[in-house]
Order: C-alpha cells, then sequence, then structure tokens
C-alpha cells in the first residue's frame, strides 16, 4: 500500500510541474525529500509544492521573489536537507529510490557534500578540543612551575646569595611570560644592589684609608705637642729665672743708687770738712803772724806752707766737687737702671703668666689631641671592620653564578 501511495505521487508530481533546470533542488528531488521525511501531507497539493519550488528556485538563481510567496531562508532549507540526510537510511529502506532524471546521482553529490561539511565539523570542533587541551595543559604546566619548581629555584639562588653573600649572581631564563618578566626584575633589583654594595664599598675603602691617614696625622700631633709642652715648660722656667734675674738686678741697681747717694753725702761732707781744715789754717796762719813776729822766718816758711797747702786743698775740693758730679751721674745712672730693672720685672711677670697660660692651653691641647687619637684609632678600628665585612660581598664579575630557569 506504501508503495503504491508513493507511486501515485511521484506521477502526480511530475504531471504537474517537469524539472527542467540545473537547479538541484528540483521539484522530483525535493517531492523526494519530502516524502522520504515524510512531509508528503504538506507538500502533495499542487499550488502549495509550486510556490515552494518557486521560492527555492528564486533562492538559487538570484531571481526575484514572487510576489505573494514567502521568503525560504537557506537555513530552513539547510534543516531539511540534514533532516533528509539523518533519516536517509530507514526512509530508502521503505521508499526506495525516486525515479527521475539525475535522482540517484543528485543525492550522491548532496550526501557527499554534506558529510564532507559533517567532517569538516567534526575536525574544527576535534581541532577546538585539541587547542582547549593545549592551553589547560600549559596552562596547568605554568602553574606547576609557578607552584614547584620556581619557589624551589629562586629558593635555590636565595640560598646560594646568602650562603656566598654573591650579589653578582644573576638569572637567565628562555621564558618570556610572566616568569622571565619575573626574573629580569629580579635581576634588575641585583644589579642596583650591587651598584649600591660597589658604592658603599668603594666609601669603605675611602674611609678606611683616611681614618688610617688620622690615626697617624693625630699620633704625629700628639708627639708635636708633647716636644711643644716640653719646650714651653723649659721657656717658662727661663723666663721664670731671667724674672728672677732681672729683679735681683733691679735690687741690686736701687743698693748702689742707695750707696752712691751715701758716697755723694760723704764726699759733700768731706768738701766741707777740707773747707774747715782750710778757713783752721788761715787763721792758724794769722795767729802765728801775730804771735811769733819773732820768728819771721818760720812764720814765712808756715805761710809758704800754708799757701802750698790751701792750694793743695782747694783742688782736694774741686776734685771732691768732680767726685760729687760723677757719683751723682752715677746715682742718676742707677736710678734709670733700676726703673728699667723694675719694668723688665714687670714685662717678665708678664711675659711668664702668657708663657703659663700658653702651657696650660697646650696641655689642654694635648688632652684633647689624646682624645682625638683615640678616637681616630677606634674609627680606623671600625673601618677595618666595616671593611672586612664589605669583602664577604663578592661583588667581582668574574664571580658571575648563573641559574637557567625554562
Amino acid at each position: 500500500m506504501a508503495a503504491s501511495f508513493l507511486g501515485k505521487r511521484q506521477k502526480r508530481s511530475v504531471a504537474q510541474a517537469e524539472c527542467s533546470c540545473s537547479f538541484s533542488m528540483c521539484i522530483k528531488k525535493l517531492r523526494c525529500q519530502c516524502l522520504l521525511v515524510g512531509a508528503h501531507s504538506c507538500c502533495c497539493k499542487g499550488l502549495a509544492f509550486t510556490r515552494i519550488w518557486r521560492s527555492l528556485h528564486a533562492a538559487n538563481t538570484g531571481d526575484s521573489w514572487p510576489p505573494g510567496l514567502p521568503r525560504i531562508s537557506c537555513r530552513y532549507r539547510l534543516i531539511r536537507s540534514a533532516r533528509v540526510v539523518m533519516g536517509w537510511t530507514s526512509s530508502m529502506q521503505t521508499a526506495g529510490p525516486v525515479p527521475g532524471r539525475g535522482g540517484w546521482q543528485s543525492w550522491s553529490l548532496r550526501s557527499r557534500f554534506f558529510l564532507a561539511a559533517a567532517l569538516a565539523l567534526c575536525v574544527t570542533v576535534l581541532m577546538v578540543v585539541l587547542l582547549l587541551q593545549s592551553a589547560l595543559t600549559s596552562a596547568d604546566q605554568q602553574e606547576r612551575v609557578q607552584r614547584y619548581e620556581l619557589p624551589a629555584q629562586l629558593q635555590s639562588v636565595a640560598a646560594r646569595v646568602q650562603a656566598q653573600l654573591n650579589l653578582a649572581t644573576r638569572l637567565q631564563t628562555t621564558d618570556k611570560a610572566e616568569i622571565g618578566r619575573m626574573c629580569e626584575q629580579l635581576n634588575r633589583f641585583l644589579e642596583r644592589l650591587h651598584t649600591a654594595f660597589r658604592d658603599v664599598r668603594t666609601s669603605v675603602n675611602a674611609i678606611h684609608a683616611n681614618a688610617g691617614s688620622i690615626a697617624r696625622g693625630n699620633q704625629d700631633l700628639a708627639q708635636r705637642t708633647e716636644t711643644e709642652v716640653a719646650a714651653l715648660e723649659h721657656s717658662a722656667s727661663s723666663m721664670e729665672e731671667l724674672a728672677t734675674s732681672v729683679q735681683q738686678n733691679a735690687e741690686t741697681a736701687h743698693m748702689a743708687s742707695s750707696l752712691s747717694s751715701n758716697a755723694t753725702d760723704v764726699a759733700r761732707q768731706g768738701g766741707e770738712l777740707m773747707t774747715q781744715v782750710v778757713e783752721h789754717m788761715q787763721s792758724i796762719a794769722q795767729r802765728s803772724g801775730a804771735a811769733a813776729r819773732e820768728i819771721r822766718d818760720l812764720i814765712q816758711e808756715s805761710n809758704a806752707r800754708v799757701s802750698n797747702g790751701a792750694q793743695h786743698v782747694e783742688q782736694a775740693g774741686a776734685t771732691m766737687q768732680d767726685i760729687v758730679q760723677a757719683v751723682q751721674r752715677v746715682s742718676d745712672l742707677m736710678q734709670s737702671i733700676a726703673s728699667a730693672s723694675q719694668e723688665q720685672a714687670r714685662g717678665l711677670s708678664s711675659v711668664t703668666q702668657s708663657t703659663k697660660q700658653m702651657e696650660q692651653v697646650t696641655q689642654q691641647n694635648m688632652a684633647l689631641v689624646d682624645e682625638v687619637a683615640a678616637a681616630a684609632a677606634q674609627l680606623e678600628a671600625e673601618a677595618t671592620r666595616l671593611h672586612d665585612l664589605m669583602g664577604a660581598f663578592h661583588l667581582e664579575q668574574n664571580s658571575t653564578m648563573t641559574l637557567a630557569l625554562r
């Protein structure tokens, strides 16, 4: 009954519209597809079937759509064709091939096309699955590296740097992603740290050298200060002795001035006594002339002697006057010497006080120099210790340690 029904429908469709075009979805094929999918209930009517055929013909040939006909999309046609392909085995077993022009050949081409499309779709889906799997695998591998390998390698680098204090260590990696950027940032940090420690080492070396120079200079200054203190002490003692000598000279000059004054007084008294002697001699001569007229020869002789004695007394008086004047001049000179000695004594006293003050200041400077020398020695010791500590860091480029990360 099904076979007779299919035969009647095929004859009726061929009688109503003959397929004279090269369009693959011809009336025969479309009717065959409709019969295969069990859609003969909507395609058996001639008017509806003709409309569907005209719509498909206009869609494939580019002609304008007939007025009043619905627009059938390509998706609708592809869905119907896919239904036919999916139901090919069961429908063909019951319906069999549809007679007509190019039936089996057109169906074979369409089936190949749809099989190729399905195969391409499967290949595309497979490629997408493989790409997703590779992406997930690379993500898992990267996560595994970040979780396990990278921290272990970084811990190894940190342990080496901590053990050897080698700031010339650099990380090398072939990865251009986050690991590479992180290694590059770490290398830049190590480079800046290396530069900073190198500058610190240079400064420490300069401080060490300058501290040694300061210590040696302070030692020399301390020795020279000790020598100056000894010289100032000797000068102070010499100035004290000179002040004592000048004081004694001033006292001696004062005593000499007193003695000169006494000698002047004695000489003046001697001159007065000689004048009195001359006067007594003259009075005696007068008495002798008056009383001893008789002894004229004796008187004449006495007068002659008295005259000679008076001349000698006058000469002695003049000499005594000269002595008095000389003693007066000596007394004036001794007074000048005494005043000069007093001034020298006062000057020496001020010089002695200044020398004592200089000695005190020098002793204070000596104590300060000792303190500075001790501080310089301590600074040199600290600079040496800092130099030794900085020597523990390896900053030479020939000691560079590399670590490869992949």
